[in-house]
């Protein structure tokens, strides 16, 4: 059962959201009962123009994150305690942009910085197949 937390900017008493999303792909979170919920929520966080979201497939997986800040998005993959990578841009942007992580605004390199739709497809792979290898390249910090 995978893992997922939203983080949702500027709402009072609803910083942190857990959702558990299960091999069949249903997803467990307050009132949520399937995938469609997970979506609507990303949809919440795409409408403030910011947003985090992590998913782990189980314990003993890799983390997986989305950090985004309108519609430039940064991918990172946590395989262990300091080993971080970033999944690189098949196309880097023209400039260095700010992207929330966490509730910090962060800058990061153009080499980095994916298109949102881009981003949100690979954690939809990887919350579906648990494997962060198809997302492209990664590179470690």
């Amino acid at each position: 059962m995978a893992r997922v937390v939203v983080i949702i900017e500027g709402l009072p008493g609803e910083d942190v959201v857990e959702c558990y999303v299960s091999d069949d792909r249903d997803v467990r979170c307050g009132e949520r009962s399937d995938i469609a919920g997970l979506i609507e929520r990303f949809d919440e966080l795409r409408a403030r123009g910011r947003g985090h979201v992590e998913v782990q497939a189980s314990a003993e997986s890799p983390v997986l994150t989305l950090g985004f800040t309108e519609s430039a998005a940064v991918v990172h993959l946590m395989t262990g305690e300091d080993a971080i990578s970033l999944l690189a841009a098949e196309e880097p942007a023209s400039t260095n942009v700010q992207v929330l992580v966490l509730g910090d605004l962060v800058e990061f390199a153009a080499d980095f910085l994916l298109d949102l739709e881009r981003a949100w497809q690979v954690v939809e792979e990887f919350v579906r197949t648990g494997d962060p290898g198809r997302a492209g390249g990664w590179r470690e910090l």
